[in-house]
């Protein structure tokens, strides 16, 4: 995630939250279409590691 071109804010937040059991949880709130932006490259990259 820390590679992804995605704001430095979303990247920080990602590193604060605590798992949920394995999982790390990693929330969008969209009004911007910035954001859809980044949450299509987490996406994306997710897809990738299957």
């Amino acid at each position: 995630i820390a590679a992804l071109d995605i704001s430095e804010r979303k990247k920080e937040e990602f590193a604060g939250m605590k798992p949920t059991g394995k999982l790390i949880p990693m929330t969008f709130e969209i009004s911007e279409k910035e954001q859809l932006d980044e949450l299509l490259t987490v996406v994306r990259f997710k897809k990738s590691l299957k």
